[in-house]
C-alpha cells in the first residue's frame, strides 16, 4: 500500500487479519461484508450515472485514479469517513438506523 492512501484505506487482507479473531461471529462479519460491497456498488452506479469518468470524480475527491479504482473494484475497503466523503460527493448522506433486536 502507497503511502498516499495509508491513511484513507485498509487493504480487504488487513480487514480479514482483523475479523480472523472473530470467527465466533463470521457469519454477522459476512452480512456486513455483503452490506458494504452492495453501498460500494451503489456510489459506482451513480458515479457512472453522473457521467462522471474515474479521472474526473478522482480529482473532485482529491485523489489519484488508481486509488478510486481500487475502492470501485472492492480491492480496498474505506474507512468510514473516506465512505461518508465519496456518498456526499454523489449526492448521498450516510446515516445510522436503530434496528430492532430479534
Amino acid at each position: 500500500m502507497s503511502n498516499s492512501n495509508k491513511n484513507l484505506f485498509v487493504t480487504v487482507d488487513e480487514a480479514n487479519e482483523l475479523f480472523a479473531s472473530q470467527s465466533k461471529e463470521n457469519r454477522e462479519i459476512q452480512e456486513l461484508s455483503n452490506q458494504i460491497n452492495a453501498l460500494m456498488w451503489a456510489l459506482v452506479d451513480k458515479r457512472r450515472e453522473e457521467g462522471l469518468s474515474q479521472r474526473e470524480f478522482a480529482k473532485e475527491l482529491d485523489w489519484k485514479q488508481p486509488a478510486l479504482a481500487r475502492f470501485e473494484r472492492l480491492e480496498i475497503i474505506p474507512r468510514l469517513d473516506t465512505f461518508i466523503k465519496v456518498a456526499n460527493k454523489l449526492g448521498y448522506d450516510v446515516c445510522l438506523k436503530k434496528i430492532e433486536k430479534k
